[in-house]
């Protein structure tokens, strides 16, 4: 685990609104700073936490 120096979010991405409700899925997408001044772009879902991408 690495010490936050600022995070942005949730921006909450779901399942289409007209799909029949058997597909519950969403994605709560944030962006992260580390106190180096590294950037990452996380997700969290009903499945856990992961990476999604990195900042340069």
């Amino acid at each position: 685990m690495r010490p936050i120096r600022y995070a942005i979010g949730p921006e909450r991405l779901s399942a289409e609104w007209w799909r029949n409700g058997m597909d519950v899925t969403y994605r709560d997408y944030f962006r992260i700073e580390d106190e180096q001044g590294r950037r990452y772009w996380l997700y969290r879902s009903c499945e856990g936490w992961f990476v999604h991408g990195f900042f340069p």
